[in-house]
Formats: structure tokens, C-alpha cells, sequence
């Protein structure tokens, strides 16, 4: 069995890629992000809707986890890149995907972030051997590495494979593998990522919806825009911060709010995500008088806790997987 890969987001190797699709009914074939296809529907449709239907059909299996193919991301931005790039697989093709794609290990916290976003295993273009990625968090992710073939050495005699059925397979035999040990630490989100998070706090604080803007900003910023992405979080806030601390009151040392969104399913309900930054495991607990919500929970060292407030002052709270 063989892992055949489109050797770029190009319009000409796309539609090589169709044509080889086309000639050769046997032959699956792995690539193109979310930002590609995004990008290839505007540039070329005739193209995108041809590569949409193999997707539909899973003989193209695209890159899904990182929403582009950005080589910078701290642990907030992947959580963004994983909940947008599961969020678009689902929405326009109706597709659950197990296997995360990403071009290098981006953070010491990708085992968990992969691991909450409920991705099976991972593909990393920098790793070069199939083994475990483990942090002090906790958590691990079976990273998989095997040789891929350009489409154009692809002959029908062939039998062809997508990650995801390779990730399948690979579960379904005994994983005696050797492990990469990541040393956990608290990692700082860049200017740009603390406007963005800051917005998204302002909208909550101030009762206003800019869910829709502020999802097309963090799109912007993985895609690489980070002008567009800086100018719409400044547009929201006009340059004002977002007092968290006044409406969120949060027991524990080491434990911050890392961030407060509105959540993205058209309710008014909140969420809120934590981080253990000292790595300590301890126990803690958050009041907030403005949605009559108060409980307690127990963190782990350098974990990422997510929780959704009903906004109906009921103050029911629910921990909830990363990319929910």
C-alpha cells in the first residue's frame, strides 16, 4: 500500500492531481488545507467543486488540525487552527476527521491540543520516524511518518491509502513504538493573538456579538494576514481592554484565564478557558456573579480547561472539549 501526496496548492498541480484521479479509479491521495480550498474556491471554483466531490467521496483526504500551513503558532493560536479546520471539514463536506495535519511540533502543549480536539494521531511534515510525542501535561499523540509518492509516480498496479486509513491500520497493530518526551511549560501568545483574545473578552464584557468578525479575524491571521487580523480586533475594542477580573473572580496560584469568548453556536451562552501555568496539579474554583455561575475543579500541570457558562442565569456549567 502506498500514500500518495499533492505536491503543492498550486492550480496546476491540482488539476494534474484531478486528472490523475480521473485516469486511475484505485487512486486516493492526501493534501490541501482549509485555507487552500478557501483560497482555491475563489481563484479557481471549477477546480474547488471537482476536488470537493473526491473529498465527499474519500478519495482525497485533505490536511485537517492546522488550518493552514503557518510554521509559528502558540498553544492559543493551534486551538484556534484546530476548532476552525474541523469546523470547515464538517460544515461544507460533512466529514469527521480522526487524524491531525500540522507542518512541525508547534508547541510543547500539541499532545493535548490534538488530544482534546478529539484527533486519533497526527501527521507532522517535520517528523520523520512514526512514534509517540509525550508532555509533561500528560498527554500523548501517535505521531505517523510514512514515505509518500508524488501523484505523477502513481501507476494503477497500486494500491493506495489516505493517512486516515493508515492511522486505522496502524491502531489495529501493536504500537511498541519510542517516544519524544516534550518538557511542558506555559507558552506566551504574541501581540497580535493578545488583541485578538482581547476582543473576543470585550464582546462578552460588553454584550456585544462580534463572533462573526472576530472568527474572520483569527481566519485571517492563520492564513498569514495579520494586518487584516490586528485591523478588525482594533475596530472591535477601539483600542479599549477587556477587565476580566472585574466579572470572573478566580481562586488558585498559577491558574489564569486564558479566554472568554461567546461560544460560535448562535446561543448567548460563554466560554471560558483556563490554564495551569506553575505545573502544579491543584484544585481551584472561579465565581462570577454576572451569569450566577460558581464551581470548582481540579487542573493538572499545564492543562487547558474549557468550560461553557449557560447565559440564562441558571449557573449550569459544563467542561467541554477544546474545539466544541
Amino acid at each position: 500500500m502506498k500514500i500518495a501526496a499533492v505536491r503543492s496548492a498550486s492550480p496546476n498541480d491540482i488539476k494534474a492531481t484531478i486528472n490523475a484521479l480521473d485516469k486511475n479509479k484505485s487512486l486516493k491521495v492526501n493534501g490541501l488545507y482549509a485555507s487552500d480550498l478557501e483560497a482555491l474556491k475563489t481563484d479557481a471554483p471549477e477546480l474547488y467543486y471537482r476536488v470537493a466531490d473526491f473529498i465527499k467521496n474519500d478519495r482525497w483526504c485533505p490536511f485537517v488540525g492546522s488550518y493552514s500551513h503557518t510554521m509559528e503558532m502558540s498553544s492559543a493560536a493551534l486551538i484556534k487552527s484546530c476548532l476552525y479546520s474541523t469546523q470547515y471539514f464538517r460544515t461544507n463536506f460533512g466529514k469527521e476527521y480522526r487524524v491531525f495535519h500540522g507542518a512541525e511540533i508547534y508547541n510543547n502543549s500539541l499532545p493535548q491540543i490534538v488530544y482534546s480536539s478529539l484527533f486519533d494521531a497526527s501527521v507532522i511534515d517535520s517528523e520523520t520516524q512514526t512514534r509517540w510525542i509525550c508532555s509533561d501535561d500528560g498527554h500523548r499523540t501517535l505521531s505517523l511518518y510514512a514515505p509518500t509518492v508524488s501523484v505523477d509516480d502513481c501507476c494503477a498496479d497500486d494500491e493506495y491509502i489516505t493517512y486516515e486509513e493508515y492511522a486505522q491500520s496502524l491502531f489495529a497493530s501493536e504500537l511498541n513504538l519510542n517516544s519524544l518526551m516534550l518538557t511542558a511549560h506555559y507558552d506566551e501568545t504574541n501581540n497580535i493573538e493578545k488583541e485578538l483574545i482581547n476582543a473576543e473578552a470585550y464582546s462578552v464584557l460588553t454584550g456585544q456579538d462580534h463572533t462573526a468578525d472576530i472568527k474572520t479575524a483569527w481566519l485571517k491571521y492563520l492564513s498569514g494576514d495579520k494586518k487584516c487580523a490586528a485591523e478588525i480586533s482594533e475596530r472591535i475594542t477601539n483600542g479599549n481592554t477587556a477587565d476580566i477580573m472585574s466579572v470572573f473572580r478566580l481562586s488558585g496560584d498559577g491558574i489564569v484565564i486564558s479566554e472568554l469568548k461567546n461560544t460560535e453556536d448562535g446561543t448567548e451562552d460563554v466560554l471560558l478557558r483556563v490554564r495551569e501555568t506553575a505545573g502544579k496539579e491543584k484544585g481551584a474554583y472561579i465565581i462570577c456573579g454576572r451569569l450566577n455561575a460558581g464551581f470548582r475543579f481540579e487542573i493538572m500541570p499545564y492543562e487547558i480547561q474549557t468550560f461553557r457558562i449557560k447565559n440564562d442565569g441558571s449557573g449550569s456549567v459544563t467542561e467541554i472539549y477544546i474545539c466544541e
